[in-house]
């Protein structure tokens, strides 16, 4: 059996045959923090890193990772360390130039911090941006050879084990209270592909306007952990960048990417994210649905109970319930079964504490899988610059890649259920069809902390969310702010 390929370069990727050795998923910020830390210390010539929020004295190792390795690797003082012990290390950070919205959340004077006097470490900012746009790309590449693609930054609110206790001590940075459980993924690579992803920051660099980045290739050995193992020789590339003066082309591939991923869908389609206000995604889903020749679909949305600050609530969450209500009635006059749910535990009082979804991830049929930066909102798919790594088998003998994206997506959801062991009910989650009915029967079962997404779950607590929804009010953009003046 053959399928259509969905990877069509350039409409929906820059290149979708990238060479790799070796890939996984790292779920959550202690696998992907334990993997660069340990990637970082085999670099020999340069470590590039690109995000959207950084903090100095973030954490890379807790607990017993610490303990094996007998430091914490505070991220300024691991990367001076680095760069202290081999004189011919290169490294350099590009952050987004934030909005003055967010000047009590960002730490100050980063570029100072990190930038040392030898030129060695060199920390920028890119504020060649469209009025309300953003630089949301997050990836690392490490000699050429290594590099970690998704959507997770350096930065003390990121970090969380599989576990997602209500509480963890070891979730505290910068003097802070411990912040809620968190999950995202970060998807790790080896091989010819990392150098992509060295040219596109070295493009990156030069059009944020600092002086172009001479980087010779080093020879970095890579046996570190990489987490879920995804087994494939090539992935895809895809971006979203808006036009600057600098770089005046648009580019919307992960748009694409999506439509054509939803489009293609026969079985089932499972998406992770933090938003989900985006219009063109909505009508991808609706279109499908709407599909009378199309066989049936099982779609499943995992996504944050609610947005954890008010400002967010406000613009974003009457959108949000204007699509999920959108999507549930087609669902039901279509007959497609559309499952939404959020995960939570209780705490030692009875409290539900909810995990923040903050990964952005995209399986169609277990047979394609794209891991980023990129939110389901309006301004990921139009007005920031993202960037996906994407896997695509394109027949039945493919039967490696096959099963570990569908082993990726039932590790993930055990993990979303809480399943006490690596074997419950995985028999049921690695099934496609029938998947919705199964996950509803978890999430109203009240054993476990998957739990149904419905309207009064958003609205707990956030009464007036509902006046702002009938008013009508929501903000994510989809163009420049200056566009709308």
């Amino acid at each position: 059996m053959t399928w259509e390929t969905i990877l069509t370069p350039p409409r929906n990727c820059w290149t979708a045959d990238a060479a790799v050795e070796r890939a996984g998923l790292l779920v959550d910020g202690r696998s992907y923090y334990r993997a660069f830390f340990e990637a970082a210390r085999l670099a020999r010539r340069y470590i590039l890193i690109s995000g959207w929020k950084f903090s100095s004295d973030v954490r890379l190792l807790r607990g017993p990772d610490a303990e094996r390795a007998r430091e914490e690797g505070k991220l300024l003082p691991f990367l001076q360390a680095l760069c202290e012990r081999n004189d011919d290390l290169r490294i350099y950070i590009l952050a987004w130039d934030y909005s003055p919205i967010f000047a009590l959340e960002w730490e100050w004077f980063l570029d100072h911090k990190f930038s040392d006097r030898r030129g060695h470490l060199q920390f920028r900012f890119d504020s060649q941006l469209p009025a309300g746009g953003s630089h949301h790309q997050k990836f690392v590449v490490i000699d050429g050879h290594i590099a970690f693609v998704g959507g997770l930054d350096f930065n003390g609110d990121d970090w969380d084990d599989r576990d997602h206790l209500p509480k963890n001590p070891l979730r505290r940075d910068s003097g802070k209270e411990p912040h809620d459980p968190y999950h995202d993924i970060q998807a790790g690579i080896i091989g010819a592909a990392a150098e992509e992803l060295t040219r596109y920051f070295q493009m990156r660099w030069l059009a944020a306007g600092y002086q172009a980045l001479d980087l010779a290739p080093g020879a970095t050995p890579a046996p570190m952990d990489l987490g879920i193992p995804i087994h494939s020789t090539r992935v895809a590339f895809s971006l979203n960048q808006p036009a600057t003066e600098a770089l005046p082309r648009q580019v919307t591939e992960i748009q694409a990417l999506y439509t054509d991923a939803i489009a293609a869908a026969q079985k089932h389609i499972y998406i992770e994210n933090q938003y989900f206000t985006a219009d063109v995604v909505g009508e991808a889903l609706a279109r499908r649905m709407r599909d009378a020749k199309a066989t049936p679909l099982d779609v499943v949305l995992i996504l944050p109970k609610q947005l954890p600050s008010w400002l967010e609530s406000a613009t974003l969450e009457p959108l949000r319930l204007r699509l999920l209500v959108s999507l549930e009635n087609v669902a039901r006059e279509t007959g497609h079964r559309l499952g939404v749910y959020y995960s939570a535990a209780a705490d030692e009082t009875g409290r539900e504490v909810a995990t923040l979804i903050h990964s952005k991830l995209l399986i169609i049929d277990d047979r394609f899988m794209s891991v980023g930066s990129a939110n389901t909102s309006n301004r990921s798919m139009h007005l920031d610059a993202e960037l996906n790594v994407t896997w695509e088998a394109t027949s039945a003998g493919e039967t490696d890649l096959l099963r570990s994206i569908r082993d990726a997506r039932v590790s993930l959801l055990a993990e979303h259920c809480g399943f006490r062991n690596t074997g419950e009910f995985t028999h049921r989650l690695a099934q496609g069809v029938g998947l919705v009915d199964f996950l509803d029967a978890i999430a109203t079962a009240g054993q476990y902390r998957l739990r149904p997404l419905t309207r009064e779950a958003i609205l707990q607590d956030q009464e007036w969310l509902a006046r702002l929804e009938q008013w009508g009010f929501s903000f994510d953009p989809k163009a420049p702010l200056t566009t709308l003046l």
